[in-house]
Order: structure tokens, then C-alpha cells, then sequence
């Protein structure tokens, strides 16, 4: 039965893109103009086919099992099968070839496949570098069981394995791996460091121990230290002193500032009671003229035993003032108590005293009380 193909064949006259009439061709005829034209172009062809397909004997281009696989193709359309996920579960697909192939794909036996082309191609590259004679050390022969743990090399007979190191380049063939064992290093005799410096190290050990402990605060030798009761000491010492600088710079403190005549009925209270203070307490007078005066001071110190015996009722006391040709003699008096002063009517009083001498006692104000 001869194959007819349909072809569009155009014309030779007519308008541009004109088509003739559908024709049908006879295969016999076109395989005539083959051979016509190519002639025996085809030869080394036929000939490499010649080789590949023995019709009699069974042999072709493909395998006939597989032309029987894929012969019912036609049936697998609408139908699934069921193939395992790259996360190892079961996932149903569209029946086709490549789906198909996927059931059949053996993983095991394909990593078999590729642990032999491994090894293959190892022992390719080894003999490739025993041939070349660069001096590289083969790896079958320094880690023939391939843990990368580099086993007893050649000519090597007494070497230990160097564990988690790897000799890839450059190692001689003949190099053996032995271990070096070094003495104990001496003032005399070297070992891991020279003598001379084993012998500097121990006088920087001698010298850094060589230190001796005393157990009192006399000493001014720097090369010896204290015990640590002393240095207990000495902290109590130096936390004594901190107190008694503290205290000392918490006396004169200001009890009281302001510019007053401590007339009758005037009461000054402290800001801290006497007997909280160190040795007692200081009054500043000064001159008055209009206002508190910066001339004619006057102080007059109260030490804290002067009230003890009568802190309740207070005592009174008596101040004389003046200045230095006498020319505004005054007098003060006041009530102290524990914890204020009170004035007295005398205080702004001026006049001539019964012994004839003139007294001006409204010239002078208490400026200030001060702690000590």
C-alpha cells in the first residue's frame, strides 16, 4: 500500500500568494526524487544502521520491551498513580510518562551507582597522579579507608595515625610520620625552651614569691607586706580619720544669720542645739548705722559647759562693746538656752550710767550664731 501526503503546492503564475489546487502525491514517486537528488548521500548513514539493527537476529534501535511498555500509552489518559514527594509521603499524579518513570526510579540502587562511579574516579585520579610523579601523596595510600584520618603512611612503619589532618600536596613518598619527644627543660639541659630561659623564668618565680609578712605598721620596706590583721587595722584607722574629718568639717557651722538689736521680747532660735555641737557656740556682733555694719566686729565664744547645770531656765549673760577710741561704748545681755537666745530691754538703750560713762548700746546688732 503506497503512503499519499497532502501538500499545498503553489503556482507558478497568478497573483503573490496565490495557492494551487490540493493535489496528492504518490510516496513511490518522491522517493524516486530523493534518490535523484541525494544520490548515495545517505551511505555512511545506512551504513552505522547497518551495525545498530540486525532485523533477524532481534536487534534494534530500541528495545522492544520498551516499545511493548509504551505501546498501551492510550490507556493511561483520565488514570493516576501514586508516587512518593521529595518529604517522602505519598502524593497522587496524573498518570504519564515522566510519573511513571518516577515509580520506577530505584534510589538505592541509583546511590550504589554513584558510590561506584566515586570510587571509580578516585582510583582514576590516583593512578593519574601516581603517573605524573609531581610528589603528591595519594589518598588511598595515606587514608585508605577514607575517614579522613590519615593512617600509617609507606615506609612508615611505626607511625601513629594524626588524628582530624589531611596530607593532600606536597608530601614526599618516602615521608614517614613520626612523633618528637622533647625532656623536661633544665637550668642545664634544653628542652621545650632553652636553659637560659628556663633559668630567667625561675628567678621571676623566685623573685615574685620572696616576700615577707609582718604584722605591724612600722615598716617602710617596700618589698614587704602586711598581714591581713593589719590591713584591718589600717582600714579602722583610715575610717577613724574620715570620721574625724567629717567632723571637722561640720564645725562653725551657721546656727543662725540676720542683723538684730536682740531687744526686749526678741527670741533667736538655733538651727541645732548647743550641745550637738563640737566645743559650743560663737556670737558675732557688728556696728549699726542705718543698717548692719561690715566693721566693728566684735565675737564672743560660749562653750557648752557654760549651760549644762540650767538648760531650761537658761542664764543671762553680759557683753561690753566699743569700738577702738571708746567713743561708742555698749553693753549686751541676753537669756541662752540649749537651743535659742532672748534679748532684753537694755539693748537699745543709750544714756550716762551711774559711773559717769556714756553708753550707746542701740550702735551694735548680732549678726550671726556659730557652731564650733
Amino acid at each position: 500500500m503506497a503512503i499519499e501526503i497532502t501538500v499545498d503546492t503553489p503556482v507558478l503564475k497568478g497573483e503573490k500568494g496565490d495557492k494551487g489546487d490540493t493535489g496528492s502525491f504518490d510516496y513511490g514517486h518522491l522517493e524516486d526524487i530523493v534518490i535523484e537528488h541525494l544520490d548515495g548521500r545517505f551511505s555512511d548513514v545506512d551504513a552505522d544502521l547497518a551495525l545498530k539493527v540486525d532485523i533477524d537476529n532481534d536487534k534494534d534501535l530500541v528495545d522492544k520491551d520498551i516499545i511493548t511498555g509504551l505501546a498501551g500509552l492510550e490507556g493511561w489518559i483520565g488514570n493516576t498513580v501514586i508516587i512518593t514527594n521529595e518529604e517522602g509521603k505519598n502524593e497522587t499524579k496524573e498518570k504519564n510518562l515522566v510519573n511513571v518513570l518516577e515509580t520506577k526510579v530505584d534510589d538505592d540502587k541509583l546511590n550504589i551507582k554513584f558510590e561506584v562511579l566515586e570510587t571509580e574516579l578516585k582510583n582514576k585520579l590516583d593512578g593519574e597522579l601516581e603517573l605524573s610523579k609531581s610528589g603528591d601523596m595519594r589518598r588511598s595510600v595515606y587514608d585508605p579507608d577514607g575517614d579522613n584520618i590519615v593512617d600509617i603512611a609507606k615506609q612508615a612503619d611505626n607511625a601513629d595515625t594524626v588524628n582530624n589532618l589531611t596530607v593532600e600536596t606536597a608530601v614526599p613518598e618516602n615521608a614517614v610520620f613520626t612523633d618528637t619527644t622533647y625532656n623536661e627543660v633544665s637550668i642545664t639541659e634544653a628542652g621545650l625552651m632553652s636553659s637560659y630561659d628556663k633559668m630567667k623564668l625561675d628567678g621571676v618565680a623566685r623573685g615574685a614569691t620572696r616576700v615577707e609578712v609582718i604584722d605591724g605598721l612600722d615598716s617602710i620596706d617596700v618589698n614587704k607586706a602586711l598581714s591581713a590583721k593589719q590591713g584591718k587595722v589600717l582600714k579602722s584607722d583610715i575610717n577613724n580619720i574620715n570620721n574625724h574629718i567629717s567632723i571637722l568639717e561640720s564645725e562653725q557651722k551657721i546656727l543662725w544669720s540676720g542683723g538684730s538689736y536682740m531687744g526686749d521680747g526678741v527670741v533667736v532660735g538655733f538651727s541645732e542645739k548647743i550641745n550637738e555641737q563640737k566645743n559650743g557656740i560663737v556670737l558675732i556682733w557688728s556696728e549699726y548705722d542705718s543698717e548692719p555694719q561690715n566693721s566693728g566686729f566684735h565675737y564672743f565664744y560660749i562653750p557648752k559647759k557654760n549651760y549644762e547645770g540650767n538648760q531650761q531656765s537658761g542664764h543671762s549673760i553680759d557683753m561690753f562693746l566699743s569700738n577702738a577710741t571708746f567713743s561708742t561704748p555698749a553693753g549686751k545681755r541676753l537669756l541662752i538656752t540649749n537651743t535659742a537666745l532672748t534679748g532684753s530691754v537694755l539693748n537699745t538703750s543709750t544714756g550716762t550710767s551711774v559711773s559717769g560713762i556714756k553708753y550707746y548700746n542701740n550702735k551694735y546688732v548680732l549678726r550671726a550664731v556659730l557652731g564650733v
